[in-house]
């Protein structure tokens, strides 16, 4: 059936859509609740409000619920691993000042590895966390 429409899946899904739609209208209808107008000017003041609290705390209050819920650190637990690092990436050596460091972690046992720089860590996530083509990617480098 979508082979009649190679080339135009949007009309198919559009075409597939409007059937189901007369096929279970009233389904549907009773499925989906309309809100009055009370009702949407309550839900969008909810929203509005929520929003707002979020956006008001601190960029550091932020930055400490990301690491607990990525990392399972505290704020305080993240700068004494970066003053453990130091200023420099210990991969490249390049200094954390042009380059913003990251937390590195083994996404299969999710333990943290350390920080260092986005380039390094891009560079690691891309050739899959394997040592064998991190090897192989070495000595690809060395021939010339």
């Amino acid at each position: 059936m979508i082979y009649k429409y190679k080339g135009r899946e949007k009309e198919y899904k559009k075409e597939w859509w409007k059937k189901h739609y007369q096929k279970h209208k009233e389904e549907i209808k009773a499925k989906m609740k309309y809100r009055s107008d009370e009702d949407r000017a309550k839900a969008r003041e909810r929203y509005i409000r929520n929003g707002a609290n979020y956006l008001s705390r601190t960029p550091e209050w932020r930055k400490a619920q990301h690491l607990k819920n990525k990392y399972g650190l505290s704020l305080e637990e993240y700068n004494q691993l970066l003053e453990d690092t130091g200023t420099f990436c210990p991969i490249c050596r390049k200094s954390f000042g042009k380059i913003p460091p990251v937390i590195d972690h083994n996404h299969k046992t999710k333990k943290i590895r350390g920080i260092i720089c986005r380039h390094c860590n891009l560079g690691i996530g891309l050739l899959g966390e394997d040592i064998k083509i991190l090897r192989k990617a070495i000595k690809w480098i060395g021939t010339e």
